[in-house]
Order: C-alpha cells, then structure tokens, then sequence
C-alpha cells in the first residue's frame, strides 16, 4: 500500500524498493544465520515475468551485502524449461502411473480457466478464501520444495 491507501502496481518502482528495504530488513534479522533467497519460476505473463526478472535482481543486489544470504535459482531451474514458462515437465519417477502423468508429462502451473493461471502451482487454481491451500496434488509444489531443499542444503555445504 502506498501513503493513500491504494495497493502499489506489482512491479511498480516504489513496489520494488519496498521490496529491497523489506528484504535487507529479513537479512538484518536472520544473521548470522545462513539464509537462502529462492528466486521464483518463470510467469506467463509478460510484464508479471519483467516484475519477477526485477525482483531476481534486487534479491541478488541485497543478498551481495549480507555475507550470510545467497540467493539460489534452483526453482527457476527446476520449474521452466532453460527459464522459460512452461506448463508441463516431465513426470517424477514417483508420479509415474498416477491419472495427471500423461505421455509421461505432468501439470507444475496452475492451467486456464483459473484466474492465476501461469502464476501458481496448483494445476486448478487457488480458490478464494482457501489459505492458498492447493485443493489437489500439485506436481508443481512438489518440485518447488524439492528445489528449495536443494537450494538449502547447497548453502549449508557451502557456508
């Protein structure tokens, strides 16, 4: 929210700097512990994916000055297809023989005629009121905590 109340524009100058002073005030407040900065899979939408290229670069910019934070992009790696949106990956061994494993592809974005289509992981969407609890398995989170695990673990041999 700005001054007057208004919700800022996702992407908007004044949303990112927001972002840049909320992030460091986190990294303020988690050292010395080691930390570590997910950045986000691909968007279908254009300008929601420029907002996402730029809130990558400011996780970047503030985890450079915090010796203890690194940022990861294993969730990009792991949920696009070399960084790009994609809807489906391949299936997990653990998913193959399941109904969604189609041709050995799975759903990892929320699909059409969602509302947060190609913005969310739960293949139907995220209905109103749910706590963004995913109604039905989602291929799409299984990946992204896989990844994040990944991303945590590197950090800790690392650090």
């Amino acid at each position: 929210m700005n001054r007057s109340g208004w919700a800022v524009r996702v992407g908007s100058p004044e949303r990112l700097e927001a972002y840049r002073k909320d992030t460091d005030a986190l990294l303020a407040v988690t050292r010395p512990t080691p930390t570590v900065l997910p950045i986000g899979p691909p968007l279908l939408d254009p300008s929601a994916e420029a907002g996402r290229q730029s809130v990558a670069a400011i996780l970047d910019d503030v985890a450079s000055m915090h010796p203890h934070a690194v940022t990861s992009d294993k969730v990009t790696a792991d949920l696009s297809l070399n960084g790009r949106h994609v809807e489906r990956l391949p299936c997990l061994p653990s998913e193959v023989g399941r109904s969604d494993c189609v041709s050995g592809m799975i759903v990892v974005r929320t699909q059409a005629p969602a509302p947060d289509q190609g913005i969310h992981l739960c293949p139907s969407g995220l209905p109103a009121g749910s706590a963004a609890i995913c109604p039905n398995y989602s291929a799409g989170e299984v990946r992204f905590s896989a990844a994040l695990v990944a991303a945590i673990e590197s950090a800790s041999d690392t650090g």
